[in-house]
């Protein structure tokens, strides 16, 4: 009976030694198991907060001059299911504090429309602003508003008259190379367009933008002989008209062949019309793009000087003539030609009639060719373009816009 009883024990004794060895394992597994749970969760978590805090701002914006007073911002509704409210905010380029100047409400749908905030001006006055479109979002634990991409805005609008039309003033080389002048004005005019709106936010529109232009029923040479004055009364309501144009000589003039003059001839003239004659604004802004024009012909070789002739009365503005026009070695300058009715030429005296400024600038000649070479492969139209672009912002106390 005692050596059951031993055996009873013993055995109890091993059944209890399995039980310890083998349950703490099990708690042990239990315990890691949890722990791997709690790290599947808390990445879970760690996902689920990344996408609460999605940025949110607003980039695609544009500019719109609406009118004198009136400057519109507009960007897509892409935005509208996380914005509760736009902003629209404003400053002047060298300062530092925005001002909000607008607001609207998200309707919180996305419809691939534009949206549209409008700035109203105090005064009609050339005025320049950055703006931006800040956020308010519909869930501050989903989304983060922040500051979007700002762009410069101006209420000038400027009237731009490629010179001519397609294949007018045509030169063909000796190694079938082809420059026409009413070709490379309106590259001229494209580039010059672009510059003014991405660097300045200032708003052109152009008299032709193909080859051919037509208006008030005349085409082309129709328009040119007879009816010209129209390019410059399209302007009307704008602050600006620019006839762009590259220049040309009198036949053999300096005893050269008319279209191998040498660049001893290139010079630059900014012709004004009755308006800009009596405005001292303009008579600057004339000799601006003069001197911008004049270091590029000098910087590019197609001119031995580097001076224009800046005017500082409309006095000293100089009377056009084919002897100054064709002599070599002499700087450019602001030019007047009077007619019977005012201005001689026809753009300028269209754009009086609407009572707009006017110029008519010859960048350099196209009888030289030197000029034609570069201008046929785009180099020359493009720094044209940029002296033009700088020209007229400083002339209108402008500031570029410089990269984000």
């Amino acid at each position: 009976m005692k050596y059951k009883r031993l055996i009873v024990f013993s055995l109890m004794i091993v059944l209890l030694v399995i039980i310890c060895l083998c349950f703490p394992k099990k708690v042990n597994n239990k315990i890691q198991k949890g722990k791997k749970e709690d790290s599947k969760t808390y990445k879970k978590e760690e996902l689920s907060d990344s996408r609460e805090t999605e940025e949110i701002s607003i980039s695609d914006i544009k500019f719109i001059r609406v009118s004198e007073k009136e400057i519109g911002i507009t960007w897509s509704d892409q935005k509208n299911p996380y914005v509760d409210t736009y902003y629209l905010m404003r400053r002047k380029p060298n300062e530092d504090e925005w001002k909000q100047v607008g607001q609207l409400q998200s309707d919180h749908n996305m419809q691939d429309r534009e949206l549209i905030l409008t700035d109203i001006l105090e005064e009609d006055t050339v005025q320049q602003y950055e703006y931006r479109i800040d956020v308010s979002v519909t869930n501050t634990k989903k989304y983060k508003p922040v500051e979007g991409k700002s762009i410069y805005a101006s209420n000038l609008l400027v009237c731009i008259d490629p010179g001519h039309f397609s294949g007018k003033n045509k030169i063909v080389d000796e190694d079938g190379s082809s420059y026409s002048e009413g070709d490379a004005t309106l590259i001229l005019a494209k580039n010059l367009e672009e510059k003014l709106r991405l660097n300045y936010g200032v708003t052109c529109i152009l008299t032709r933008t193909t080859g051919d232009i037509t208006l008030g029923g005349y085409t082309n040479n129709n328009l040119d002989e007879g009816h010209i004055s129209l390019r410059g009364s399209y302007a009307q309501k704008s602050d600006l008209f620019l006839s762009l144009h590259t220049n040309a000589n009198q036949d053999n003039a300096n005893g050269y062949a008319t279209d191998e003059q040498p660049v001893s001839i290139n010079k630059t003239l900014v012709f004004v019309n009755k308006v800009a004659y009596e405005d001292k604004q303009m008579l600057y802004l004339a000799n601006t793009i003069g001197s911008y024009l004049t270091k590029v012909n000098y910087d590019m070789q197609v001119s031995e000087s580097d001076e224009f002739q800046s005017i500082e009365t409309k006095e000293e503005a100089k009377s056009w003539s084919d002897e100054y026009n064709d002599q070599l070695n002499v700087p450019g300058t602001v030019c007047v030609r009077w007619g019977e009715h005012g201005d001689y030429y026809g753009v300028l005296r269209g754009a009086a009639m609407v009572n707009v400024p006017g110029l008519i600038i010859e960048h350099g000649f196209h009888t030289i060719p030197e000029v034609r070479k570069l201008a046929l492969t785009g180099e020359l139209l493009e720094k044209w373009a940029e002296a033009d672009a700088n020209g007229i912002a400083e002339g209108y106390e402008l500031m570029k816009k410089e990269g984000d």
